[in-house]
């Protein structure tokens, strides 16, 4: 089927994307790691598999994360992800930025997935069996009941603010 355009406006809103089945507003994620690079910026994932996410760690699980050096984080996130675990690794939306007033750092948090595999560093478990360990701060069990929970109804966002306080944007949803 083909159609025609017979007339458009311009609202002079934030742009809304489309990909990989959820809308997300590039202008939010934009205006989000801008603000985060100002300090010492680590990047961050949330990698999922068939529900569970990638945690590093044996007797303290993290979150993979690496220091933010320049250049475009996604790029350089997925770089470090891929090397770290030996899989192929997508970097997708941006989940989570704040800052830690523990290290006075702010930290970018995507969300990301991994192809099939057992990765070389860490290992998947799902997010209600790694809240019962040791996690290596309140925000990585934050961030982990907060994935649970949006994953399951398929509504996720983008939180701002510090590891205690702050707000969630909503900007995608599960198709």
């Amino acid at each position: 089927m083909t159609g025609r355009v017979k007339a458009f406006d311009n609202s002079g809103r934030n742009g809304l994307g489309y990909a990989r089945g959820s809308y997300f507003t590039p202008a939010l994620a934009g205006k989000a790691v801008s603000a985060a690079a100002e300090g010492e910026a680590q990047l961050s994932a949330v990698i999922e598999r068939d529900g569970s996410v990638l945690l590093l760690g044996s007797e303290i699980l993290s979150l993979p994360t690496c220091a933010m050096e320049g250049g475009e984080p996604t790029q350089m996130l997925r770089d470090y992800l891929e090397t770290l675990t030996g899989l192929t690794v997508s970097v997708g939306f941006l989940y989570s930025v704040y800052e830690s007033r523990t290290d006075n750092r702010q930290y970018i948090v995507y969300r990301a997935t991994a192809t099939a595999g057992k990765p070389a560093a860490g290992r998947f478990l799902p997010p209600a069996d790694a809240l019962q360990q040791t996690l290596d701060s309140a925000a990585t069990a934050d961030i982990l009941r907060r994935f649970d929970m949006e994953n399951s109804i398929g509504n996720f966002g983008v939180y701002f603010g510090n590891e205690t306080a702050g707000k969630v944007h909503p900007v995608s949803r599960k198709a």
